[in-house]
Parts: structure tokens; C-alpha cells; sequence
């Protein structure tokens, strides 16, 4: 959401689709395929902290930026 409200449509789009089928559909195949029922009941999290593994990186460098520019905004 973070990354939509400032404009940077690409890296919200990748972030969204992450969650959803990046990391959700194979872990629901392959979770499943193993555990059965319990890899099933395990996909929605495990595909979550997949994706803020992904993430994290991406609005590390968003706030970088922000904040380098609100550096400079600001004199000394």
C-alpha cells in the first residue's frame, strides 16, 4: 500500500502478486502434496512469510530514498 500511495505502481504490483501466486500457489501444491491437510492449513502463513522475506528488501530501499530526499530538503 505504501508503495501504491507514492507511485511506485511496479513494485506494489510485485509485491501484491507475491503473496498471491509467487509464493501462495506452489506452497499450497507442494504443502499439501506432503502434509496433506496440515500443509493446507500451512500455506496461507507460510506464504506470507515468504513474501515479507521478499518484501522487506524493497521497502528497505523505498525508505532509503524518502529519506535521502528528505535530507536534503531540510537545511542545516
Amino acid at each position: 500500500m505504501m508503495a501504491q500511495t507514492m507511485g511506485l505502481a511496479v513494485r506494489a504490483t510485485l509485491m501484491s502478486m507475491c503473496r498471491q501466486f509467487l509464493f501462495f500457489m506452489p506452497a499450497l501444491f507442494i504443502l499439501t502434496h506432503h502434509f496433506g491437510l496440515t500443509g493446507l492449513e500451512a500455506t496461507q502463513p507460510v506464504a506470507d512469510a515468504f513474501t515479507v522475506l521478499f518484501s522487506t528488501p524493497i521497502i528497505i530501499s523505498i525508505l532509503k530514498v524518502n529519506l535521502s530526499e528528505k535530507n536534503r530538503e531540510i537545511p542545516n
